[in-house]
């Protein structure tokens, strides 16, 4: 436990120390953040809403932004690792990859919810959305809603780790995810209007599922609410749990055929 805790100080320490040498280049990109939630906003005529409809279109393009990241970040680790060298190294530590990558999600999860705070009050106050609806407990309900979701999408994020190991590069899977979250969460475009076979589909990522309960959350219908929660927490289950096999797997795979050092 102990270990732990040193090991995730230490990440935190890295990646929040990145910020006195690159702050110019972190607030260009809360910048590029920023505008690109304004174009989307107006884009899908979001501004002609209530508060509550902003509100639940905000919540969406940070999951979409922030889901992206969770899903690309594990196999930019490890196509970095790959890339220096360094990757035999970590697998002859006595603390599990899987778990030595974890502490690196958390402590970048910190950095993001820095960033994702100031990003969120500054699309409140642009796209004009109340104040009062932060303050209440449904609110603060959707939040943890939101992390529970999104940390379902680190799963995914092992599953392309796992194939980044296998095949040296699989970014472009992490790429997909980005047009699956913003078209096919119901944040853009309404889950009904597509056919009855994609609609299933879409109800197998926990992203379909988070949005729904943070809608009816917010807007205060909870008759299904409770069947919304509970297929959540059973795709974070699946895509968590099943991330890290797949991951065990094809480390396995690669320690059978050698090739820990290719790259």
């Amino acid at each position: 436990m102990f270990n732990g805790l040193r090991l995730l100080r230490a990440e935190c320490l890295r990646v929040f120390g990145d910020v006195k040498n690159y702050w110019f280049n972190y607030l260009l990109g809360n910048l590029n953040v920023f505008f690109m939630f304004f174009g989307l906003f107006f884009t899908f005529s979001k501004n002609q809403g209530t508060s509550l409809d902003k509100l639940l279109f905000l919540f969406g393009l940070m999951y979409w932004y922030f889901g992206t990241h969770a899903i690309d970040l594990v196999s930019l680790l490890m196509e970095e690792e790959i890339e220096q060298g360094t990757l035999e190294q970590l697998l002859m530590t006595r603390v599990p990859l899987a778990i030595s990558f974890g502490f690196r999600i958390a402590a970048q999860v910190l950095f993001d919810l820095c960033k994702g705070v100031l990003v969120f009050v500054l699309c409140m106050w642009s796209f004009g959305i109340d104040f009062a609806l932060v303050a209440n407990v449904r609110f603060l309900l959707s939040i943890a809603v939101f992390f529970w979701g999104l940390a379902a999408m680190y799963g995914a994020g092992y599953i392309i780790a796992g194939f980044s190991l296998v095949y040296k590069q699989a970014s472009s899977l992490a790429s997909l995810s980005s047009s699956l979250i913003l078209f096919f969460s119901g944040t853009t475009i309404e889950i009904s209007a597509f056919p009855a076979a994609v609609q299933f589909l879409i109800q197998c990522f926990p992203f379909y599922w988070s949005n729904q309960a943070i809608g009816q959350i917010l807007l205060d219908q909870i008759d299904s609410l409770a069947f919304c929660l509970l297929m959540l927490a059973l795709e974070f289950l699946v895509w968590l749990c099943g991330g890290v096999w797949v991951f065990h797997r094809c480390l396995e795979r690669i320690y059978r055929s050698g090739t820990t050092a290719s790259y």
